[in-house]
């Protein structure tokens, strides 16, 4: 067993076999709240209230998109940030 995960640990370092369950994980939950989101198509609230009526006026949408298009980059920004400053700096946990 503990030869297995020696094998797999080495691999994930040679080649991006790691990324394959995080790929996978995250387009099965794609995939799941694309068909709810289908199911319920277009309603918002089932068979009560429908997407169009629950959009607001044209002036509030258009102030959420300005809001939307000057906090977005700088979250991504500061992702980025944290990114740089912290790759690399977690070492393998050794008890020896």
């Amino acid at each position: 067993m503990a030869l297995k995960l020696g094998i797999l640990h080495s691999l994930c370092y040679l080649r991006a076999i790691c990324l394959v369950p995080l790929i996978a994980t995250a387009g099965i939950s794609m995939l799941s709240f694309m068909g709810f989101a289908d199911s319920f198509f277009p309603y918002v609230i089932p068979n009560q209230m429908t997407i169009v009526e629950a959009a607001s006026t044209s002036s509030s949408l258009m102030i959420m998109l300005v809001g939307e298009l000057i906090v977005l980059p700088i979250l991504i920004g500061y992702t980025v940030l944290a990114y740089v400053i912290f790759h690399g700096k977690a070492k393998n946990l050794s008890y020896s």
